[in-house]
């Protein structure tokens, strides 16, 4: 028992008093450690468990903390960036300011009540300022006004040089798939009849689209006395003229004759009558769709068809699809007068009303109409050197409308400014029409258009000298040629 009792420590323990009570106080603390540390076997759920669940509590909040931290830095960096733009406005407003008073000259005459800027006031009845963008604009008037012709009678161009011009959007009618649509449409002999008519070269006209930008600058170059049937622009001191005979040398059109001399019968046609017959008049839409669809009675009915589409599709492209085509359109094509009708006339002054004297201040919307490929192909022959990338050159035969191909649908306006209107580029050079044109198409006869201008000039006017002063530069490079010969 000796040897028991001093073997088993419990025993010890007991034996000792005071170590009993150290050991008993020790047990306790330990005990107390160890029933945290037990398991509940009973329903398998651990302590450690509780323990994730609170620190993931934690990283949540530790987490929801950085967003916050986050936040307000974010605002504090939108409020400072918004404060940074208040002071560059104030920064530009005030220099624009001193521009006002640095740039400000006597060049510009102050403006009658009447167009003079009203000042703006506030609920509280102080006046707002105004923003001013430029010095120079100071005495300039308001986008919805025109200035009277009284300020600028004898100015050089038509666009007013102190009226500032809406941005504008240009548009036309003109398909140009009409060519491909009737070559898919037609049989071999069909085209080969299209081919014989006035409109049979127009089978060959190379791939082409309406460069509405390029004739926007054109119009915005156009000269103020000019005679009412001539286009006249002015591009690096050189006057350029379209006219009716320019429009014949382009286009081969029939440019001679009187339209109105045709008596057109009151009864229908049998053309109008055997495909139309429930309508009077014929719309271009219901035309399109009946000549697409190949519903042919015959090769000539066919082939008048597409007369009366070309026609109305690709030479006059002012009227959408709703226009009713004339009962003489119908008559001129079924009797095969429409060959030596002078469409030319026509045409030529539908695009001419369209693009003459037609820019406004106000206008926001432009229709082209009559055929405004005929002016774009016009200003690539006077040019010296077309950029590749607007057109390209690809045949030389007449009429000039199937010379050119163009590359670019829709070239930007600063690129056509930048290309083709530089005067280190290009020169340009009014058209002359060649011995074969001459014999081959019906033109009108020439005309001083120099002369024409001097007498509309008002007197007093420095365009008249220009002209002399240019045809007096031609001469000294004449003159020049032949020394250097």
């Amino acid at each position: 028992m000796e040897e028991g009792l001093r073997r088993s420590p419990r025993l010890v323990m007991a034996s000792n008093p005071k170590v009993y009570r150290r050991n008993r106080k020790k047990l306790q603390v330990s005990s107390s450690n160890s029933m945290d540390e037990i398991p509940s076997f009973s329903l398998g759920i651990s302590q450690i468990s509780g323990e994730k669940n609170n620190e993931e509590k934690n990283n949540e909040e530790k987490s929801n903390e950085e967003e916050n931290k986050k936040q307000k830095k974010g605002k504090k960096r939108v409020k400072e960036v918004k404060t940074m733009k208040k002071s560059k406005k104030i920064c530009v407003t005030l220099a624009s300011t001193s521009k006002k008073i640095v740039d400000s000259d006597d060049d510009f005459e102050d403006l009658p009540p009447q167009f003079q800027s009203k000042s703006l006031k506030n609920k509280d009845g102080l006046e707002k300022k105004r923003p001013v963008n430029d010095g120079k604009t100071r005495n300039r008037l308001p986008k919805s006004v025109i200035l009277p012709e009284s300020r600028y009678p004898d100015r050089k161009f038509w666009k007013h040089p102190d009226v500032v011009y809406i941005s504008s959007r240009w548009s036309c009618y003109t398909n140009h798939s009409v060519i491909e649509q009737i070559k898919l449409s037609l049989s071999d002999k069909q085209l080969e009849m299209f081919r014989n008519t006035c409109f049979g070269y127009f089978l060959d006209l190379p791939k082409s689209s309406t460069q509405l930008q390029l004739i926007h600058c054109l119009i915005n170059r156009e000269l103020k006395h000019t005679p009412d049937d001539v286009f006249a622009i002015e591009i690096n001191n050189k006057k350029l003229f379209f006219g009716l005979r320019e429009f014949g040398i382009v286009t081969g059109l029939n440019c001679v004759g009187d339209g109105t001399s045709i008596n057109v019968p009151n009864s229908r046609c049998s053309l109008m009558s055997s495909y139309f017959p429930e309508k009077i008049t014929v719309p271009k839409s219901h035309l399109r769709a009946l000549f697409l669809a190949k519903k042919f009675i015959d090769d000539d009915s066919a082939v008048s068809l597409a007369v009366l589409y070309f026609i109305n599709d690709f030479l006059f492209s002012y009227e959408d699809n709703e226009y009713q085509i004339s009962n003489r359109d119908f008559y001129l094509v079924e009797s095969g007068k429409f060959n030596s009708y002078p469409w030319g006339l026509d045409v030529y002054k539908k695009l001419s009303d369209s693009v003459r004297h037609e820019l406004k201040s106000t206008h926001k919307y432009y229709r082209i109409g009559g055929l405004p490929l005929a002016l774009q192909i016009w200003i690539f022959e006077c040019c010296s050197k077309v950029d590749e990338d607007i057109a390209i050159r690809v045949a030389d035969s007449i009429p000039r409308i199937l010379n050119w191909k163009t590359i670019a649908e829709s070239p930007w306006l600063k690129y056509i400014e930048k290309c083709l209107f530089m005067p280190t580029k290009n020169k340009f050079e009014n058209i002359v029409a060649s011995e074969d044109e001459v014999s081959k198409f019906r033109l009108p006869e020439t005309r001083d258009y120099h002369a024409e201008i001097l007498k509309l000039e008002p007197k007093g006017s420095s365009h008249g000298l220009d002209i002399l002063t240019n045809e007096v530069i031609e001469l000294r490079k004449e003159l020049v040629k032949v020394y250097t010969n």
